[in-house]
């Protein structure tokens, strides 16, 4: 695991314009923390296009993080995960996604991010609502995030799990539960 500058050396007011000066403007839907989350998702993507065999996650400030792809199919980790421990957003993003990602399953890692970067956006407006639906999907995906590392023997993955884990804590204690 790497991190790396992706720089517009500016200052923000919030996340939503953090993201749309990294996705050039592209953002298009009517609120603050779709907009983040799904250009979260273009960024990403176009990190990872310029960065072959690496999953690349934007994590707000000009910061990204770049893992080495890892050995392992979305299929099997939807298999690998207990039926107890399937939220509401498994079927979705771990069968159904499984179409187009089933080669690539840091997929679950670009979710993580854009759920996390959605909720700090939430946050940041004072939607509550949002903010707790948006929490609640990233740590379900966490939790998936935890099964991928018990399939895989990767310590670059595991660092970035580590990461992630922190991330989500840093995030649920100093910005979701700010008063």
């Amino acid at each position: 695991m790497d991190s790396f500058i992706y720089p517009t050396f500016e200052k923000y007011e919030n996340h939503r314009e953090d993201i749309n000066a990294h996705y050039h403007g592209r953002l298009n839907y009517d609120d603050e923390v779709t907009d983040v989350h799904e250009g979260t998702h273009g960024i990403n993507a176009d990190l990872r296009n310029a960065n072959a065999g690496f999953g690349c996650f934007y994590v707000l400030n000009d910061m990204a993080i770049r893992v080495k792809n890892v050995n392992c199919t979305l299929r099997k980790l939807a298999r690998a995960i207990p039926r107890s421990e399937r939220g509401d957003i498994y079927q979705l993003y771990l069968v159904e996604q499984a179409r187009w990602w089933n080669d690539t399953p840091l997929y679950i890692c670009d979710e993580w991010v854009s759920y996390l970067n959605g909720t700090r956006q939430a946050c940041f407006i004072k939607d509550v609502s949002r903010a707790q639906y948006s929490l609640k999907c990233t740590k379900e995906m966490l939790g998936y995030m935890k099964t991928l590392s018990s399939l895989i023997d990767d310590k670059e993955y595991d660092q970035f799990l580590e990461y992630a884990i922190h991330k989500t804590w840093f995030v649920e204690e100093h910005e979701f539960n700010k008063e």
